[in-house]
């Protein structure tokens, strides 16, 4: 991993499926739970998991010190990564995520969303509706018009969208 991005202090978060991306949640080990749990739910949204349609998956993380791109006989493949030591777990983490549009566009987990203050927003699970609808109907949802960021923010796989208006107390 480029220590650009990987510093010591971080947590590596990863599902614990093939295919799966990986997440970097600065200053990870002075986190939090909740930040923990939400980098775990992120993990696992954008791995294999969700193209599958498991509605949960395991994600494990580890500190910077046991993650490495090389091995004593030379380094490894494109993608691939070194992972050693006893792993932090977050068992049975729920795929979902969550969008809102107030002053910018922001996929997060649903975790997250739960923890903020937004009154509108759109939660997403997977479904049956393909990517590009499921982005359109986002786009008319929050009001937002670049239905291609959206694609772009969003698993690959498909998915089912439903607007969430909180009411003001």
């Amino acid at each position: 991993i480029n220590s650009r991005y990987f510093d010591e202090g971080d947590l590596f978060f990863h599902a614990d499926i093939f295919g799966a991306s990986f997440v970097v949640l600065k200053n990870g080990e002075n986190a939090g739970a909740n930040s923990k749990e939400e980098a775990a739910q992120f993990a696992g949204c954008y791995s294999s998991a969700w193209e599958r349609m498991l509605s949960t998956i395991d994600v494990y993380s580890l500190r910077r010190s046991q993650v490495s791109k090389s091995t004593n006989k030379g380094s490894l493949g494109a993608g691939s990564f070194l992972l050693k030591g006893e792993r932090e777990w977050f068992k049975n983490t729920k795929l979902e995520l969550a969008a809102v549009n107030e002053k910018k566009f922001i996929v997060m987990p649903s975790l997250t969303l739960e923890r903020s203050g937004y009154k509108n927003f759109v939660i997403i699970k997977q479904g049956k509706m393909k990517k590009s609808d499921a982005a359109k109907q986002i786009a008319k949802m929050l009001g937002y018009a670049d239905i291609d960021r959206i694609m772009q923010n969003l698993p690959a796989g498909t998915f089912a969208v439903e607007f969430k208006n909180a009411k003001a107390d």
